[in-house]
């Protein structure tokens, strides 16, 4: 059975680690001890440069991992819908081919051998028997992509399964991101930050880290990245419901139940509920909405508060009240909502 949560679980782990590594560098900097801020200020340029590679190559990772992770999720997905004729027409007629070519590659590239332990003769097998139709299980490690990422790339990429990325221009964490009305827009405008993240990340894998972008920049980048696979995956929920997902990925226990849920006066809902003890909440971490055992949507985490004190990150040793503003596409009746842990840093279920 699938559970939708893995690919955004990865992805958001290694956006923690970005944000811890930006913490660890303002810390180092304001630590009042003579010696350390001499060897800083010595050491200044060479830290930054560092930081500055280290961010560029981990969220363009964690960008790429993200996609590769979801390709195989989702078509893991679509191999449960009722009917293999319900799926979709370019996933079908190209299956074969990718197939094949995808154990050409293997035979000469570890980088696949290790992120699919299976055998050559277990996807032959695979192969064989989605041709013969016995099996609607889709090889989706043959649709995987082996080449750096631009946003028309992308768009490509995806279409090679089935999902439409012009229609992500609907998604409520793409509006989010933009004042301006986006839907004349090409998607090399809408997305430009994914372009100057694949070129930044580019230059830096060759050693050319003479010209960076200040930290802000980064950051920017950083939460651009985190609205556009929230976008993409609530976009992969969809096309999956639209050809048919019949099995759905059932809930882990146990549930936590909101308080309440506002939504006057604010674009987005904020949901109020008791944060548990340890456990971390930050803007930008992202929540997987669910209707009953349905995964319809991905809400973006843009305001966290306490009482009326605003916070970026909460985290406490005992339990709390708290209020979380979420992008999402949907709002339903006040008490139909309960929010569920799930392993990973992708923090919560919604479930209604």
């Amino acid at each position: 059975m699938v559970i939708w949560t893995q690919a955004l679980s990865g992805f958001m782990t290694t956006i923690d680690h970005i944000r811890v590594r930006g913490e660890l560098s303002e810390r180092i900097v304001s630590i009042d001890n003579d010696a350390l801020s001499k060897w800083v200020k010595d050491n200044r340029n060479s830290l930054r440069i560092s930081d500055y590679a280290t961010t560029i190559i981990l969220l363009y990772g964690a960008l790429e991992q993200y996609l590769e992770s979801l390709v195989v999720e989702y078509l893991a997905a679509l191999s449960e819908t009722s009917s293999r004729n319900l799926l979709p027409k370019v996933v079908t007629e190209s299956h074969f081919r990718q197939s094949i070519e995808y154990i050409k590659a293997v035979e000469s590239d570890s980088r696949l051998i290790s992120r699919n332990p299976r055998d050559r003769l277990s996807i032959l097998k695979s192969i064989m028997e989605w041709e013969s139709q016995s099996s609607s299980t889709i090889l989706g490690e043959a649709f995987l992509p082996h080449r750096t990422f631009n946003i028309d790339q992308i768009r490509d990429y995806l279409k090679r399964i089935g999902i439409e990325l012009e229609h992500i221009k609907s998604q409520a964490p793409v509006k989010h991101l933009h004042d301006q009305e986006i839907d004349r827009l090409p998607l090399t405008s809408i997305f430009q930050p994914i372009n100057q993240l694949a070129e930044s990340r580019n230059l830096v894998a060759h050693g050319n880290i003479n010209d960076t972008h200040a930290p802000d920049i980064l950051e920017s980048w950083r939460n651009f990245v985190v609205c556009f696979c929230a976008a993409v995956d609530s976009l992969a929920i969809q096309t999956c419901y639209h050809f048919g997902l019949a099995t759905k990925p059932p809930i882990p226990e146990p549930g936590i139940t909101l308080l309440n849920i506002y939504l006057k006066s604010t674009e987005y809902p904020i949901l109020c509920f008791t944060l548990p003890a340890n456990h971390k909440l930050s803007t930008h971490d992202l929540i997987l909405l669910y209707d009953g055992e349905h995964p319809i949507d991905i809400g973006l985490v843009i305001s966290l508060q306490i009482g009326t004190q605003a916070f970026s990150t909460i985290n406490q040793a005992t339990p709390v009240d708290i209020g979380a503003q979420v992008v999402t596409n949907h709002s339903k009746p006040l008490k139909s909502y309960t929010i569920r842990l799930i392993e990973g840093p992708a923090r919560f279920i919604l479930s209604t």
